[in-house]
């Protein structure tokens, strides 16, 4: 199995979402809450996190790859009924996958990096991790031995294209 560890903040968003998304409400010419339920303004909110450009970029490297996502960024929980909401709000803007296959574990004391270590050397035979990669904005939450499985998304731009492939590459190696 292949596995993507996946940021949100900075990969599927951007500080240019932000500001072309701000532009459009302030400009009112276009309604950036697609709603699932009108009176819902949480899934509203989510689905305004979500640029539709790097949906498109990581459902390439899915399609691509079969890659599974755990999810390494903040928005993770241990409530299944919110990870429910980002799975189904994930798919609203267009992402093509099952569904999470995990969270990494969660400390306040821990870098992300070595919340994903734990998670490999718990997981690794159980899931016969044969590859990873790691999407993330933030270079410093990232161990050293992390390095060559680790895509920096460029937070001005969230997760592009080319990053996708540069991941490409890194999932087709062997660990």
């Amino acid at each position: 199995m292949k596995v993507i560890f996946l940021d949100i903040d900075g990969v599927l968003n951007s500080d240019a979402w932000y500001h072309y998304t701000r532009a459009l409400i302030k400009q009112n010419k276009e309604n950036m809450f697609k709603n699932v339920n009108e009176s819902d303004e949480h899934i509203q909110y989510l689905q305004s996190q979500i640029d539709d450009r790097a949906v498109i970029n990581l459902n390439y490297l899915l399609k691509n790859t079969d890659a599974k996502i755990v999810l390494s960024s903040s928005w993770r929980s241990n409530n299944s009924e919110e990870m429910k909401i980002l799975e189904d709000v994930l798919r609203y803007k267009g992402l093509e996958f099952t569904g999470f296959l995990d969270i990494t574990p969660y400390s306040l004391n821990r870098d992300r990096g070595e919340e994903i270590a734990e998670w490999l050397t718990i997981n690794c035979t159980t899931y016969d991790i044969e590859s990873y990669c790691i999407l993330d904005d933030d270079i410093f939450d990232i161990l050293p031995e992390q390095y060559e499985n680790f895509i920096h998304v460029d937070r001005n731009f969230g997760l592009s294209y080319i990053e996708a492939n540069k991941a490409f590459d890194i999932l087709q190696k062997r660990i």
